[in-house]
């Protein structure tokens, strides 16, 4: 399986504008050049330094890479629930409940 690099670059500078940071800023940062981060490969360490630098996994940065996407965005789920307090904790899940139930319910009618 290939890295889809395009779809990674689109990832990355998603979140890098969710962040307000220029492409200048981010490579600033990050201590390399803005035609560095453009080219095609990308060594471990740098993919694990954008990664901190954008508060994201490996994963979610790789994610349209993965033949099984869902253990990357069911892991994130989990992990982001996870930091919550428990009142919210149930509250989420109830939610998520109700929105499987609700998704399995017009599943079942088509």
């Amino acid at each position: 399986m290939l890295v889809d690099k395009v779809a990674l670059g689109r990832r990355i500078k998603a979140m890098r504008q969710n962040l307000e940071m220029t492409q200048e800023e981010f490579a600033d940062r990050l201590n390399c050049t803005n035609s560095h981060l453009g080219k095609g490969g990308i060594s471990i360490e740098l993919l694990v330094s954008v990664a901190n630098m954008l508060h994201t996994t490996v994963d979610q940065l790789l994610l349209d890479s993965y033949d099984y996407k869902e253990q990357v965005i069911m892991r994130d789920l989990y992990e982001r629930v996870d930091k919550f307090p428990v009142k919210t904790k149930i509250l989420t899940c109830d939610l998520l409940r109700q929105l499987v139930d609700i998704i399995e319910k017009a599943h079942d009618e088509h």
